[in-house]
């Protein structure tokens, strides 16, 4: 648990996400995925880089949350088509099963991505509320 925010690992962590995203898509469509010009992707684009520096620079923590962001806008598009693919594996579609993850997918899947930050907080409420 102590090395979990340890700057070092997190950036060899981050050159390591970066250079196996190179390698699986190609240097190309990774640079073309992180530059695009739509407005969820430059945001995206800017938190995760911008996580990056915070984790390089000053606070590790900070910066892994601020990735997380970022990768939440990159890779949002990918959520319901991640759930469905997990909901066809024997034994994991259990989990769909339970109460609290069933109602994170019905706020989360009908709208195809959370668009806003009012869908957000109204999805922390809720983790917060069953906790």
């Amino acid at each position: 648990m102590l090395l979990f925010f340890d700057s070092s690992l997190l950036a060899m962590g981050n050159i390591l996400f970066l250079a196996g995203l190179s390698l699986l898509i190609g240097v190309q469509n990774t640079f073309n995925f992180f530059f695009q010009f739509t407005p969820s992707k430059i945001k995206g684009s800017v938190c995760f880089f911008g996580g990056i520096l915070l984790v390089l620079w000053l606070s590790p923590f900070l910066g892994m949350l601020l990735e997380l962001v970022g990768l939440y806008y990159l890779f949002g598009d990918f959520l319901p088509t991640i759930i469905n693919f997990l909901r066809s594996v024997p034994g994991l579609n259990v989990i769909f099963y339970v109460p609290f993850v069933r109602q994170v997918r019905q706020i989360s899947l009908p709208t195809r991505r959370l668009q806003s930050m009012a869908a957000f907080s109204a999805l922390t409420k809720l983790i917060a509320r069953t906790c």
